[in-house]
């Protein structure tokens, strides 16, 4: 929205986003499987797991992406990325998930 991140310098950010995005999936992953291993065994665990890293990835490359694609379109990506980063980020989370 400002400007700050050319074109150029995209494919360099996108990798950084998704690094820390798994970085941070995996971590969420880890604590959150071992509820699920606790309630539910192994499998449960690992689902919840692999969901969450995905889960958490996907909306670091959305929350990337969205900005560059409003602009694009014309619209300022600073009023309308935020609700729909979310929305778009929880659908893909709970289809994820239930997938």
């Amino acid at each position: 929205a400002t400007g700050d991140v050319e074109i150029s310098q995209w494919f360099r950010n996108l990798l950084k986003e998704l690094s820390v995005g798994l970085a941070l999936g995996v971590t969420m992953g880890v604590l959150a499987s071992l509820l699920g291993f606790v309630r539910g065994g192994v499998a449960i665990g690992l689902a919840v797991a692999l969901s969450m890293c995905a889960i958490i990835a996907v909306a670091n490359l959305i929350g990337f992406t969205l900005p560059f694609v409003l602009a694009r379109v014309r619209v300022d990506p600073a009023v309308a990325s935020n609700p729909m980063i979310t929305s778009v980020a929880d659908v893909t989370g709970l289809l994820l998930y239930l997938y």
